[in-house]
């Protein structure tokens, strides 16, 4: 019997390692960016995901300050927004496969963005719930 396959995008090592421990039964894949959720998509094309965890805000970064900056801050986040939009481009050839019965699940906290990823995923017929990530 196959493993149930997951691939679980977070920057918080704490909810990583709270997601393995609670299924310790299932093959789960973990990163912290876009690219990295895009690089183990192509490089995983063999076998189809059950399920996609997706948080939203992946950190910061640093940027340098500009005149033409309307923000004081000098930092922007990094978001799963680039994986969506990758997967929603090529959803066409990843259904086929290795999204194939693919379940996403949004546990992002921030509302609006969970929001934004779930009717994208809908949008090109992606099964998708929000899930906030519980702690307990």
């Amino acid at each position: 019997m196959r493993k149930v396959k997951v691939l679980f995008v977070d920057d918080e090592n704490q909810r990583r390692d709270l997601f393995k421990r609670r299924h310790p039964e299932w093959k789960i894949m973990t990163c912290e960016t876009s690219q990295n959720a895009i690089d183990i998509i192509y490089n995983e094309y063999d076998e189809p995901f059950n399920y996609i965890y997706l948080d939203h805000d992946l950190g910061n970064i640093e940027r340098e300050p500009s005149e033409d900056m309307y923000e004081a801050s000098s930092t922007f986040p990094i978001t799963t927004r680039p994986f969506v939009r990758y997967i929603c481009r090529h959803a066409e050839k990843l259904q086929v496969k290795i999204l194939k019965n693919t379940y996403f699940i949004v546990h992002s906290w921030n509302t609006e963005a969970a929001e934004w990823i779930a009717k994208m995923l809908q949008d090109y017929n992606y099964n998708v719930r929000i899930e906030r990530f519980e702690y307990k």
